[in-house]
C-alpha cells in the first residue's frame, strides 16, 4: 500500500501538469487564431476605406445628418422638440432618469447588515415574479 502512493501522487502530478499544459497550448491557439481575424477585418476596412464609390456614400450620409437642421434626424432631436428644450438638455434628461433607475435597481434599501440593496435583488429572491412566464413551445 505505501508503494501504491507514490505512484498515484505521481500520476496525479502527471496529469494536473498535462492539463495545465493542454490548457496553455489551446489559449495560444485560440490567440493566434483571434489575431488572424482581426488581421483579415482590419484588411477588410482598410479595402472599403479606400473604394471612392462607398467613400462618397459615407460623406453624403454625413452631410445630410450633420447638416442644417441635422439634430431633428436622431431621437433626441424629436425628443427635444416635442418637450421645446435643446437636444443637449434632452439627453441630460435621459441620462438623469437612467441613472435613477440604476439607483433603484441595485441600491435602493439600506440593509443593516448587507448594505445596500436594489429592487433588482429583492424581485431575484422571487424567480416567479422577476421572470415571465414562458409556454413550451407546441
Amino acid at each position: 500500500m505505501t508503494d501504491l502512493l507514490p505512484t498515484v501522487a505521481l500520476v496525479l502530478l502527471l496529469f494536473a501538469a498535462g492539463g495545465v499544459g493542454l490548457y496553455f497550448l489551446a489559449r495560444w491557439m485560440l490567440e493566434q487564431a483571434a489575431d488572424r481575424a482581426v488581421r483579415q477585418v482590419e484588411g477588410a476596412i482598410v479595402k472599403l476605406s479606400r473604394d471612392e464609390r462607398l467613400v462618397a456614400v459615407g460623406r453624403a450620409a454625413r452631410s445630410a445628418i450633420h447638416g442644417v437642421g441635422g439634430e431633428r434626424l436622431n431621437g433626441w432631436g424629436r425628443y427635444a422638440a416635442a418637450e421645446g428644450v435643446t437636444p443637449r438638455q434632452a439627453q441630460e434628461q435621459f441620462q438623469g432618469r437612467i441613472a435613477r433607475i440604476a439607483t433603484l435597481m441595485d441600491s435602493a434599501v439600506e440593509v443593516p447588515i448587507l448594505g445596500r440593496v436594489g429592487l433588482d435583488a429583492v424581485l431575484g429572491l422571487f424567480p416567479s415574479l422577476a421572470m415571465p412566464r414562458l409556454r413550451p413551445c407546441p
